[in-house]
Parts: C-alpha cells; sequence; structure tokens
C-alpha cells in the first residue's frame, strides 16, 4: 500500500513513531507512506523542496516483546535512528553542522531535582540555556501570578501551547522547571478538571512527578534512566507500561493529583495504536492525525 501523507501528517507521523532526529522539518512537496509487507513496519518516502531531494525513513512503532527479548534487528534500527542525531556533521546548513535541535538535561546537583534546555546558537558556537517547552515559570505556582495563568488557560483549548510571553500577563516561559517531589503538580485555578489536567501534564516538571508517577518503581524522577554501557536503560512505567499489571495490557494507573480520577499512561503503546491505525486506513481515507502539543 502507498499512499500520500499531507505535511501536518508527516508531522503526526514523526511524534508518533520512534522516529525523532531532532532536526527543523524542512519544506516538503510530498510525503507517500508505505506498507513494507513486514508487520509493525512501514516506511515513509518523504520529497523535499531543497537537498537532499528525497529521503526514505523505515519507522518501526515501538514492540515490547522484540525489546524484551533482546532482538538485535529491532533494536539495531532505533540505534540508527539515534546516531541520525548524534553523529557529526549530519547538517551542514545548520549550526557546527549538528543535527542537534534541542539538549534537554535532568540535574541534580543541589536539591530539588530540575530540568533545563538547551539548544545551540544560529551561528556556530556553544549550547546556549533556552526556555524550557510548555512550563511557565516558577513564578506562576502560586499567588496573583497563579491565579492568572488559570484565567488564561480557561481562555484557551485544553492542553495549549505555552507561548514566550502573553498580553497582559508578561513573560510566561520558564527558564528551568524544578520537580520537588514525586507528588509534584502545577494547580492554577482553572473552571474545569481537564483544563488542570493537561495543562500540568505537558509542563516538563509535573511530567517528570505527580501526573505520571514516575517515582513509581525504577527510575525514579527520570522517564529515562542512565546505565552503564551494554546495559539497557531503565523506562518508566508512563513510557512503558506497567509490567505488573497484565491484567489490563500494562497499562499504568495513576490516580489525578488533584480529584483522583484515574488516568491510563502507556506513552509507546499509544503511539503504536495510532501509527497502526494510520497503515491500516485506506490511503487514511482523509484522516489527519494531528501531533499533540507536547515536548516529548
Amino acid at each position: 500500500m502507498r499512499c500520500r501523507v499531507p505535511l501536518v501528517s508527516l508531522i503526526a507521523i514523526a511524534a508518533l513513531a520512534t522516529l525523532s532526529t531532532g532536526q527543523d522539518i524542512p519544506p516538503a512537496s510530498s510525503a507517500e507512506l508505505a506498507d513494507t509487507g513486514v508487520p509493525g513496519q512501514s516506511v515513509l518516502l518523504v520529497r523535499f523542496a531543497e537537498p537532499p531531494r528525497f529521503q526514505t525513513v523505515t519507522i518501526y512503532p515501538y514492540d515490547r516483546a522484540a525489546v524484551l527479548r533482546d532482538d538485535a534487528n529491532y533494536l539495531n534500527a532505533l540505534q540508527a535512528i539515534t546516531l541520525q542525531v548524534t553523529e557529526s556533521n549530519l547538517a551542514p546548513t545548520r549550526p557546527n553542522g549538528s543535527a542537534l535541535g534541542q539538549l534537554r538535561t535532568n540535574e541534580f546537583l543541589d536539591s530539588p531535582w530540575e530540568l533545563r534546555e538547551f539548544k545551540l546558537p544560529t551561528g556556530n558556537g556553544n549550547l546556549t540555556p533556552s526556555t524550557v517547552a510548555m512550563t511557565p515559570d516558577p513564578s506562576f505556582e502560586n499567588g496573583a501570578p497563579e491565579a492568572a495563568l488559570g484565567a488564561w488557560l480557561d481562555t484557551r483549548p485544553p492542553g495549549p501551547v505555552i507561548p514566550l510571553t502573553v498580553s497582559g500577563i508578561g513573560p510566561m516561559l520558564g527558564g528551568n522547571a524544578a520537580a520537588p517531589g514525586p507528588n509534584w503538580h502545577w494547580n492554577p485555578p482553572t473552571s474545569t478538571f481537564e483544563r488542570r489536567f493537561k495543562f500540568s501534564l505537558n509542563t516538563c516538571n509535573a511530567c517528570h512527578a505527580g501526573e505520571t508517577q514516575t517515582w513509581f518503581g525504577n527510575p525514579g524522577f527520570r522517564h529515562v534512566v542512565e546505565e552503564f554501557f551494554g546495559t539497557p536503560a531503565g523506562l518508566s512505567a508512563f513510557l512503558v507500561g506497567d509490567p505488573a499489571n497484565a491484567a489490563d495490557n500494562f497499562w499504568h494507573d495513576v490516580n489525578d493529583p488533584v480529584n483522583g480520577v484515574e488516568h491510563l499512561f502507556f506513552d509507546l503503546e499509544v503511539r503504536r495504536l495510532h501509527l497502526d491505525a494510520l497503515i491500516a486506513s485506506s490511503c487514511l481515507s482523509g484522516v489527519v492525525f494531528q501531533a499533540l502539543a507536547s515536548p516529548h
């Protein structure tokens, strides 16, 4: 099967698959999604308006069984995707020839855990501090700024993109995101619990704490835990589900930190389901998956 894919779908596919080059997507005149005949594998054929004219990307949705059995072909494919970002001189027209879009850090040099983001400058140079994605400045955690944040959220659809500045409020995005403890979350006064939840979940610090309970067992605060060379990295239940919850197909159950409503997480399974639905559709049947406004 081969289908022409609108550019917005190309962006969504990149977000839904285990495909993350960290590069800005250049202007594209067309993109096609082709089924290779191999279960769980497709090829994205992209024609760009600037060199390189064509690029073929093999998409491998997350396969829990392949990871658990240490499937060499699957893991090599994931490594190849990573090398599209980490090897040098992959993007000659970008700063330092690097394909890196941004570098995000989790640090515990001093309590509490803190997340930051760094980017390469327009010209050649060293990584420089940037704002964190989708996360307001810590000053919005309480008092009048918190009330202003809640009022602004009520004027937006649930889960909005957090802008650098907001008219009538001022600068909003933060330079860092701290997570003081396992139950930490954002709780601005909003008209519905849904608005609070979707906003808080999309922030760096709450997604690493109270909204997803990453402190649940291993790996703690981090969604991906560093390990010694040759040892697979530990992954959070938010990403790969709860291995102890086989009765519910390994979905990770978390009670909302504010109203106690149950939320289910298994991020890579959600991406697989969306991608499978896209591949199985009859040339998309007019369906376009819109990527979530999320930094993950």
